[in-house]
C-alpha cells in the first residue's frame, strides 16, 4: 500500500514536476479528514510561510487557509541579488511557478490565480505589496494561461505596470500553460517560449504581424438587470458612452441609480467622478440606495456593515480645493485618475459627470470640435487598453426651454454623437397624457447584437425620498 507522501509524489510526476525541487519548496501531500488527498504549497515570504495553498490531487479544486493573507509564490525570489541576472518570470498559479523553475527560471514568482470575472480586489494586492521589487526589473514576462483569465491577467499585469516593457508568452499548440509543455514537449519548449516573449504594449503601438497580437479577454456586457431599463441601456467594456440632459433633469442622480443596479446585479466595481458632487453626499446617496437611511431609527452597526459593501464595490474621485495646488484638472490629470482607478483599483466602469467641469485648455489655433474629437478619441484608447467602460456626462449647449438635447447638442461638436458606443438623454417632461415623469431616450447603439438595446424611449417615475426610478405607470383615480 502507498503512503500518503507517495502518491504526492506520483502526482508531480505524472504532471511532469519534480518531486525533490517540490520538497525543496516546502511542498508535501496530506490527507484529510474525508480521506481526499490534497499537495499542500506555502507561500513564503522572507523565509517565513504566510498562508498555504491546497491543491487536491484527484480534481482540480484549490483552497487557501481561512482568512490567510494573500502573496505571491516564491515572492523571495524577487529580493535575491543572486538572481539579478535572470529574467523575471510572473507564472500563473505555483505548478507553473514550480515548472519555470525546473526549467532554469529561478527568478519566477507566481500569482496565486488569476480570475476572468469582473472584479476581483485580492488580484492586485500582491502586485502592491511587491510593486517597487517588481519595477526595478522593468522588463519582464508574463508565462499567462492560454484563456480567458489568462489573457485578463495579462492585461491587468501589463496595465498595473504600465511604464515597465511587459511580454507575453505563447505557449505550443494544444498546451494551456508552462506545465502543460513541460509534459508534453519537455524543459526545451518552455525555455523556447519564455525566451520568445513578445511585447504587449510595443513602442508606438507598433503591430508587425497577426501573430502579434497579445491575447485579450472577452467583451463584457454589463446590464442592470432592471428590464425596462436594459433594452435601452448596457455597457459594454472597452467603450465610451454619454448621457446628456439639460440642467437640474437629475443625470448625476440618474447615473449614480444605475451605478446602484449595476454592481447589483453584476459585482463590480464602479469609479464615480462626480465633479458638482460633494463627496459626502454621494456617500449618503449611495447609503439610502442601499437602505441605510430609511430606517426611523439610525443603526451605527447596519451603516457599518453597508460602507464595508460599498468601500468594496465604489471608488470616488474628486478635485481638491487648494490654493497651493497648481494641478491642471484636465484630460492628463483625467489620464492619471482612470489608470489609478482601473490598473490599481479595479473599477470595470468609470464615470466622468461632467464634461463640462474638466479644465480644457485648447492649443492655439483648435477649436472645441477639434479638441473633443480628440478627447473623446483618446477615452475609447483608455477604455480599450484598461478592458473597462468609460461613461462621460455632458451638459448640453444651451437650448430652447423644452427641447429635448441630443448627441450634437453638447459642446458644438459632433463627436459627442459620433465617437460613444451608446448614447442617451435623461429629460424631465410634464403633459397632459402622463404628467410629470422623466423620460430615458436612447438615441445611439453601435453594438445592437452584444448589448440587446435598441434606440427608443421609456418614461420613468422618480422616488425623491428613496432616491429611485420605477416605470411610469398612469396613477388610479380614487
Amino acid at each position: 500500500m502507498t503512503t500518503v507522501a507517495e502518491q504526492g509524489n506520483a502526482w508531480l510526476e505524472a504532471r511532469g514536476l519534480d518531486p525533490e525541487l517540490a520538497a525543496k519548496m516546502g511542498w508535501g501531500a496530506a490527507a484529510r479528514k474525508d480521506g481526499s488527498l490534497w499537495m499542500k504549497i506555502p507561500y513564503i515570504r522572507d523565509e517565513k510561510p504566510v498562508t498555504m495553498q491546497y491543491r487536491r490531487l484527484d480534481a482540480k479544486e484549490f483552497r487557501f487557509a481561512k482568512d490567510s493573507e494573500i502573496e505571491l509564490w516564491n515572492v523571495d525570489a524577487l529580493k535575491d541579488d543572486t538572481l539579478a541576472d535572470y529574467p523575471l518570470v510572473l507564472a500563473e498559479g505555483a505548478c507553473d511557478g514550480l515548472a519555470l523553475l525546473q526549467c532554469g527560471f529561478a527568478r519566477t514568482v507566481a500569482v496565486p490565480g488569476w480570475s476572468d470575472k469582473n472584479f476581483e480586489p485580492e488580484n492586485y494586492e500582491p502586485f502592491k505589496r511587491n510593486e517597487a521589487e517588481i519595477r526595478k526589473a522593468q522588463r519582464f514576462v508574463v508565462a499567462q494561461h492560454a484563456d480567458n483569465a489568462g489573457a485578463a491577467m495579462l492585461r491587468g499585469v501589463a496595465n498595473f505596470f504600465d511604464e515597465c516593457d511587459a511580454r507575453y508568452v505563447s505557449w505550443p499548440k494544444g498546451c494551456n500553460d508552462a506545465n502543460d509543455t513541460l509534459l508534453l514537449h519537455g524543459p526545451e519548449a518552455v525555455v523556447q517560449a519564455v525566451n520568445g516573449a513578445r511585447q504587449v504594449d510595443p513602442a508606438g503601438g507598433l503591430i508587425t504581424g497577426l501573430t502579434d497580437l497579445p491575447p485579450r479577454p472577452d467583451r463584457k456586457v454589463w446590464r442592470l438587470d432592471y428590464p425596462e431599463v436594459d433594452r435601452l441601456m448596457a455597457f459594454r467594456s472597452r467603450e465610451v458612452s454619454l448621457l446628456t440632459g439639460t440642467p437640474s433633469a437629475g443625470k448625476t442622480t440618474f447615473i449614480t441609480w444605475v451605478a446602484h443596479h449595476l454592481v447589483r446585479a453584476n459585482d463590480i466595481r464602479v469609479g464615480l467622478g462626480l465633479f458638482e458632487t460633494d463627496p459626502t453626499e454621494a456617500r449618503r446617496h449611495l447609503l439610502r440606495l442601499n437602505g441605510c437611511l430609511d430606517d426611523a431609527v439610525f443603526d451605527a452597526a447596519k451603516e457599518a456593515r453597508v460602507l464595508a459593501k460599498l468601500d468594496r464595490n465604489y471608488r470616488l474621485f474628486h478635485r481638491v480645493d487648494d490654493s497651493n495646488d497648481d494641478t491642471i484638472h484636465g484630460m492628463k490629470w483625467l489620464k492619471q485618475m482612470i489608470h489609478k482607478l482601473a490598473a490599481r483599483d479595479g473599477c470595470n466602469l468609470i464615470v466622468v459627470d461632467p464634461w463640462n467641469e474638466l479644465e480644457h485648455l485648447l492649443e492655439p489655433g483648435e477649436n472645441m470640435a477639434t479638441y473633443a474629437n480628440l478627447a473623446l478619441m483618446r477615452m475609447r484608447q483608455w477604455a480599450d487598453r484598461y478592458d473597462i467602460h468609460i461613461c462621460v456626462v455632458a451638459h448640453p449647449k444651451k437650448m430652447e426651454p423644452g427641447r429635448k438635447p441630443l448627441g450634437y447638442d453638447v459642446a458644438d461638436a459632433a463627436a459627442f454623437a459620433n465617437k460613444p458606443g451608446m448614447g442617451w438623454t435623461i429629460h424631465l417632461e410634464n403633459d397632459d397624457s402622463h404628467g410629470e415623469h422623466v423620460s430615458l431616450t436612447c438615441w445611439k447603439v453601435r453594438n445592437r447584437q452584444e448589448t440587446g438595446c435598441r434606440p427608443g424611449m421609456i418614461r420613468l417615475s422618480f422616488d425623491e425620498n428613496l432616491m429611485v426610478y420605477r416605470p411610469w405607470a398612469p396613477k388610479q383615480a380614487v
